[in-house]
C-alpha cells in the first residue's frame, strides 16, 4: 500500500510540475518531446 501512495505523490507532483511550467510558458515541448533529450544541472549550464 505504501509504494501505491509513493506512486501517487510522485506521479501527482510530476503532472502539477508540468501543468503549471506549460501554464507560465516554461516549458520547453522540443525537448519534453524528444526521447534523446539528457537531463543536466544548472551547474551544467553554467548558470
Amino acid at each position: 500500500i505504501d509504494m501505491g501512495r509513493t506512486l501517487a505523490n510522485v506521479s501527482g507532483a510530476m503532472t502539477a510540475a508540468l501543468i503549471t511550467d506549460k501554464e507560465v510558458g516554461m516549458l520547453d515541448e522540443n525537448t519534453y518531446n524528444n526521447p534523446g533529450a539528457e537531463i543536466r544541472s544548472d551547474e551544467d549550464l553554467a548558470i
